[in-house]
């Protein structure tokens, strides 16, 4: 024979079916972040991470509860080749204790080409080189100090006899000749336009009689006096 000792009433049953309709229109009803607008006030997120993810589940943005405080940035998700990064951070530079705003641009691991990093300080700018493999920061290479108002203080080296493009400003380089009494250089890619070249010539025999002979976008010739000899030339190819 059962018993109806722990058999709730009708009107228990009645009273429970009200609860739950309640707290599942309630549920319905409550705002939920993945369709609703935050007009006003601020969302906040404690001990973790905010994910932003495209419609194939790729991740192309993450805020990171990092220290320093971190953006992460995956413009062609998954299978991106470059991550970009932006945070802040605080670092000695130009002799101030003083924080740091910082563009990072790496590659995954494994691929050849490696990366950069742009930091903005109050006293200046500097460029980093970024490690592929690992993505730690190398040396500081180069920079722009400007510490004094309208004054510039620049950090780094100037690449020897390189040209990247045909629009280059400036072309650096220094360079031996063969025995001769000229020489011509000729330019990696023929320049967009005017190009001036600034030449130091250095003469370990003794001072000897020299000039730019010809010049075009595509080329120039130094010619000198005495003997044929190996001289050796300094030049600054301004594009004008």
């Amino acid at each position: 024979m059962s018993s109806s000792k722990h058999r709730p009433s009708e009107t228990d049953l009645l009273s429970i079916i009200a609860s739950l309709e309640s707290r599942v229109s309630k549920l319905e009803r409550s705002p939920r972040i993945g369709n609703t607008a935050i007009d006003t006030g601020g969302l906040t997120v404690t001990d973790g991470d905010i994910i932003i993810k495209d419609n194939a589940g790729n991740e192309v943005i993450r805020i990171f509860n990092n220290d320093p405080p971190e953006i992460r940035f995956a413009p062609l998700g998954a299978d991106t080749d470059h991550i970009a990064s932006l945070y802040a951070n605080e670092e000695t530079f130009g002799g101030f204790d003083q924080t740091i705003g910082r563009l990072q641009v790496r590659t995954d691991p494994g691929l050849a080409q490696d990366g950069g990093a742009l930091s903005v300080f109050r006293t200046g700018v500097k460029l980093n080189h970024i490690d592929n493999a690992t993505g730690a920061e190398g040396a500081f290479e180069a920079g722009i100090i400007n510490g004094t108002a309208g004054m510039l203080h620049l950090i780094g080296r100037w690449l020897n006899g390189i040209q990247v493009s045909g629009t280059d400003a400036v072309l650096t380089g220094s360079l031996t000749t063969a025995v001769a009494n000229s020489t011509t250089v000729t330019y990696t890619f023929t320049y967009a336009s005017t190009i001036a070249p600034v030449i130091g010539f250095l003469s370990s025999g003794g001072a000897v009689s020299w000039s730019i002979t010809a010049q075009s976008t595509a080329s120039f010739t130094v010619a000198w006096g005495g003997a044929a000899a190996s001289k050796t030339l300094n030049m600054w190819n301004i594009r004008l």
